[in-house]
């Protein structure tokens, strides 16, 4: 705590002394920015997760032990649809239980047989409607699904993967016991990947479907390339958004149109840099270079032989780094972006070595 306050005391101490000595008439030390036209790019940054357009999960069905897993078959392994995977044995307990069942549900249908058989005599004596009929038909129908389901649950399960894909988890090995509905197996499609990301309020109304998204990670040195698809019009709510402390964040799903040009993990956190403008022959300046007087009338100080020149400007796009400056400044002037709130119109000013030098773009 202390040595906080001793730092924004400093900071208050340090201001004042500026301040003193630019009334004194005492240079103030800035940097500039060089000014040139160029392509302005307007974007928005949204962290997300990557994830696959289609992931499955395979279950067991029943309480039981897993066997005859080949060797070969691991977590990050391509299968092919279809491609065995293994069995889970019903356990004797289990396989108990269904025989019973198996048997109840045997009577059922017998009964269920015979209600049919007779409806049939009684609907044609005109005894009863056709509805009815239906009904019995119906009943020995379902009766019959009934007994054919538990008899295919008496069998081991077959595990098989349902398409072409990636084990990207397996939580199952030979001799091991698993319950009812445990996931075994989880398979993902890597070849249709995609980034779901969270902008917030304020950002998500900038953002629409077919905008360009660079998609950026500390896993992967290279940009890969994207295209907004979807833009939720519901709220995510919770401190478990990037926002955190509950504010709202809205979940935009960008395609990867390259995902095989590196190594992409279902999960993996990701930057999308969504470029929601693009303008030619603009004039941008570092955000900090721009002050306002009061709520939306802009000014910046440009550098002119020793001399700091308020100058009015209109802003017009911005980006997280930079503002487009529409009126008020022209090409080849240097604009200071440092120590301008110490600033007033004809303050002296000495140049910090070195300075910013001309951009090529931005």
């Amino acid at each position: 705590m202390k040595k906080w306050l001793f730092l924004i005391f400093g900071c208050i101490i340090v201001l004042l002394i500026t301040r003193w000595m630019v009334s004194r008439g005492a240079s103030v030390e800035v940097e500039v920015f060089g000014v040139e036209v160029a392509e302005f790019i307007s974007q928005v940054d949204a962290w997300g997760a990557i994830t696959s357009r289609k992931i499955i999960t395979l279950h067991a069905k029943s309480n039981g032990i897993i066997q005859k897993v080949p060797a070969p078959i691991q977590a990050g392994a391509k299968v092919s649809k279809g491609e065995f995977l293994g069995e889970v044995k019903t356990s004797e307990e289990e396989t108990q239980t269904i025989q019973n069942e198996l048997k109840r549900a045997e009577t059922e249908l017998e009964i269920s047989k015979r209600k049919v058989a007779l409806s049939k005599q009684l609907f044609e004596l005109k005894a009863i409607s056709e509805n009815e009929l239906m009904r019995e038909k119906l009943n020995y129908e379902s009766q019959k699904i009934s007994v054919q389901e538990l008899k295919e649950k008496l069998m081991p399960q077959k595990l098989s993967a349902p398409f072409s894909s990636v084990i990207s988890e397996m939580r199952v090995k030979n001799g091991e016991i698993v319950k009812r509905d445990d996931p075994l197996f989880t398979f993902c499609d890597m070849e249709h990947l995609i980034a779901e990301l969270d902008a917030n309020e304020k950002d998500v109304a900038r953002i629409h479907n077919g905008q360009e998204v660079l998609i950026m990670s500390e896993a992967f040195s290279e940009e890969l390339n994207g295209r907004v698809e979807r833009v939720s019009m519901i709220a995510k709510q919770g401190a478990g958004t990037p926002m955190g402390f509950g504010a709202p964040a809205f979940s935009v799903t960008v395609s990867i149109e390259n995902p095989s040009s590196t190594v992409l993990r279902i999960g993996g956190h990701v930057l999308g840099r969504v470029i929601t403008q693009r303008k030619q022959n603009a004039i941008g300046v570092p955000l900090e270079a721009v002050l306002y007087d009061g709520e939306s009338n802009a000014y910046l100080f440009v550098y002119n032989s020793g001399k700091a020149k308020r100058r009015e400007v209109k802003i017009g796009l911005s980006s997280n780094e930079l503002v487009e400056i529409v009126d008020g400044l022209k090409p080849g002037e240097k604009v200071i972006i440092s120590n301008n709130l110490y600033l007033k119109n004809n303050t002296s000013v000495i140049l910090k070595e070195p300075s910013i030098p001309f951009y090529e773009g931005f």
